[in-house]
């Protein structure tokens, strides 16, 4: 399938994390999961990649597929905070709401930012092959 370097589960639910990083590696899509359980932590793992990329090779994350209610940062926090990112950071990124909201605020506040979709909780092997093949 497709060979995406770093994947990115933004979200503090274990279980959601555990079962979305199965789906991603049983599709064997990427190379990389990375598991930031708030905003904050994922950002903090953006910049810190950015900054020792001349070290290790920087891995970006393609995907990011974001939880909206998180402690510390929320989802929305974290869209805010990540478009203000330089954009050599934000480009090529693809974000998707992954979130058990379905309330219409929740999903008229994400149209609001860069996403590329958003979608119901749980993932399913179905719903990340329609995501990879919007990307590509």
């Amino acid at each position: 399938m497709v060979d995406i370097n770093t994947v990115m589960l933004v979200d503090d639910d274990d279980i959601c994390n555990f079962v979305t990083k199965e789906i991603v590696d049983d599709l064997g899509i990427a190379r990389e999961v990375c598991i930031a359980m708030n905003g904050q932590q994922a950002l903090d793992i953006i910049n810190e990649r950015a900054i020792n990329s001349e070290v290790n090779g920087f891995f970006k994350p393609l995907l990011i597929f974001l939880d909206i209610n998180m402690p510390v940062m929320d989802g929305f926090e974290f869209l805010d905070e990540f478009e203000q990112l330089d954009e050599s950071l934000r480009e090529h990124v693809y974000i998707v709401m992954l979130t058990s909201s379905t309330n219409d605020d929740d999903i008229q506040k994400a149209k609001l930012h860069t996403i590329s979709g958003y979608i119901p909780k749980p993932l399913t092997e179905e719903k990340l092959k329609e995501v990879v093949d919007k990307i590509y």
